[in-house]
């Protein structure tokens, strides 16, 4: 939870603070489930009277000791976000059924908040 901008929520996975930079707190989440794991940020939506889901990513950790971190907030290609080491397990099917393979598995993705859809949008993989 170190590298995540904000507030740690103590005893939580979770974290608060103005993620997309629109002057509201948002809350960031690490979601560790047995058939895998996912960041959620959320916010709260004035006219609905309820949160609202900005994002649910699925993600791997690479290694628990050394890091790095599955999610790196940061600047890239001008545009202010996060990317995420994306790992994506498809649990459903039936006996014999063969998921394809997810393209962006093992890969660091790039995501951006785009005000006008109110949610944090895929921009595409992270080149270093």
């Amino acid at each position: 939870m170190q590298d995540i901008p904000g507030t740690h929520i103590d005893g939580t996975t979770s974290m608060f603070g103005d993620f997309n930079s629109d002057g509201i707190d948002e809350i960031f989440e690490y979601g560790i489930y047995g058939w895998g794991s996912v960041i959620r940020i959320y916010g709260y939506d004035k006219v609905n009277n309820d949160f609202e889901d900005y994002c649910e990513i699925p993600f791997k950790i690479i290694d628990r000791v050394n890091g790095p971190a599955p999610v790196e907030f940061m600047t890239y290609n001008g545009m202010y976000g996060f990317k995420v080491y994306y790992s994506n397990n498809e649990v459903t099917g039936g006996i014999g059924w063969v998921p394809d393979p997810d393209p962006k598995n093992g890969k660091w993705i790039f995501y951006t908040w785009d005000a006008e859809q109110k949610k944090y949008v895929e921009i595409g993989e992270v080149v270093e």
